[in-house]
């Protein structure tokens, strides 16, 4: 599949963040999609955002090893809030 960014942004320009959301779900399947989560406020919006959407949209976070505990706090009580699994990814320690 060819991608045209300067039609998709032309497409997309005044669409609310859960109407692009809806938009690639469309565009591009769900299982081609993955929203990566630092668990910051911004990236909670974005996940309340994609749970109301459709709950199978793969989120994922990365864990350094240098998380601090709330933050592993923060995940389980965002994964229990939304009924959703926040995949975790932790890189190769070598």
């Amino acid at each position: 599949m060819k991608l045209d960014i300067v039609e998709f942004e032309k497409e997309l320009a005044n669409k609310k963040p859960q109407d692009i959301i809806k938009w690639a779900v469309d565009k591009f399947g769900i299982k081609d999609i993955v929203f990566a989560t630092s668990l910051g406020v911004e990236d909670q919006v974005i996940t309340d955002m994609i749970s109301k959407i459709d709950k199978n949209i793969e989120i994922l976070t990365l864990d350094t090893g240098r998380l601090f505990p709330e933050s592993y706090e923060l995940l389980s009580k965002t994964n229990t809030f939304y009924g959703i699994k926040i995949k975790v990814h932790t890189p190769n320690q070598e």
